[in-house]
């Protein structure tokens, strides 16, 4: 792995079989996830984005061994400065490394236990990575849970009180303090303000960035809010049928795509501008093919409206096109997608 390179994963891919019949036997695959390749630098936050279904969160949970790889391989680089490859170590081995991978999850009313109090919820990583983090007495996890409170926007009397005397962003914020009582290198957020307010979104997110840049986390973001990721992002992947299909900087996805389905996403974020209201979009016809029966070629072929015969017969390579800047498609070069993002950026002066 190169310096400064905090994970780097090649060729991830996670097939699940579908068993049928009286004996269960094998009678086909769900291509969830299928050779995906990426890495994420320290302190770098990086978004997966894509539709529902595209395998975003069997990506993550396959990262976090929740799931075992079907093939692939994803380099760890851990702050003693060695890396392993999380998808091949055994698990006893793979346990002292949980304190460096954490998880933020979607929904803040179930990812938090109601029978435990916020100290009990907080202080428990902190109990069983007790001699790594340097907390062995009980006085000491209590001052550090207060301290992390603080951190993230809470009084400190919050820790004696249990999750249902809080609101949705309230609750988020003692997951987050839960994931940074470890003071892990890596954090995979799972849709992290989806289930909350707009109103409290935006402060989660700055909480997120400001504690990111703080401990030089590297995040690993999966959302199908591009405006989410546009606040919080340095790279973005996009996810389609469990292949990436483009990824580039985050500034350069919004203004100058590449691929057909990123267009259509960007085009679809809505416009706070009654003048433009009528304006036409691209409309993508059709819903997403099924991962237990993928398309030949081009997995988005059957719903692009540029599509050729080389399309719908061969499976096009991530090619670079620009620095840092891939794209899964034939016709990179003939397009002019440029369009639908050059509205996406202008603002209502500008018009």
């Amino acid at each position: 792995m190169r310096p400064g390179i905090l994970l780097d994963v090649r060729n991830l891919t996670k097939h699940f079989p579908v068993r049928s019949g009286p004996f269960q036997r094998q009678s086909g695959t769900v291509r969830a996830v299928t050779d995906v390749s990426f890495q994420l630098s320290e302190g770098e936050s990086l978004s997966l984005v894509g539709e529902s279904g595209c395998g975003k969160t069997t990506l993550a949970r396959t990262l976090l061994r929740g799931y075992e790889a079907t093939a692939g391989s994803a380099w760890f680089r851990t702050e003693e400065d060695k890396a392993f490859d999380l998808l091949k170590l055994p698990r006893r081995r793979l346990k002292p490394l949980r304190r460096q991978l954490q998880m933020i999850f979607q929904d803040p009313y179930s990812s938090l236990n109601p029978r435990m109090t916020v100290q009990q919820i907080i202080g428990e990583p902190l109990r069983i990575h007790a001699g790594e983090l340097g907390v062995p007495t009980r006085e000491g996890r209590r001052e550090r849970v207060r301290e992390l409170l603080l951190q993230v926007g809470l009084r400190p009397e919050a820790a004696r009180r249990y999750p249902h005397a809080f609101s949705g962003g309230e609750r988020q914020r003692i997951g987050i303090a839960r994931t940074l009582a470890t003071r892990p290198r890596l954090v995979v957020a799972d849709e992290p303000v989806s289930a909350l307010d707009v109103s409290v979104q935006a402060q989660i997110l700055n909480l997120m960035l400001e504690l990111q840049n703080r401990y030089r986390i590297g995040m690993l973001l999966l959302t199908h809010n591009l405006m989410v990721v546009r606040h919080v992002s340095d790279r973005v992947a996009v996810m389609y049928l469990g292949r990436i299909m483009e990824t580039a900087p985050t500034e350069t996805l919004f203004t100058s795509p590449g691929h057909p389905y990123t267009a259509a996403l960007l085009d679809a974020i809505p416009r706070p501008d009654p003048r433009v209201r009528n304006r036409s979009r691209i409309k993508l016809g059709g819903v997403v093919p099924s991962p237990r029966n993928p398309p030949s070629g081009c997995p988005f072929h059957p719903r692009c409206v540029h599509a050729r015969d080389r399309c719908r017969n061969d499976l096009p390579e991530l090619e670079q096109i620009a620095s840092g800047h891939q794209v899964r498609c034939h016709l990179w070069r003939e397009l002019d997608l440029n369009g639908a993002a050059a509205f996406s950026r202008r603002t209502p002066v500008d018009q």
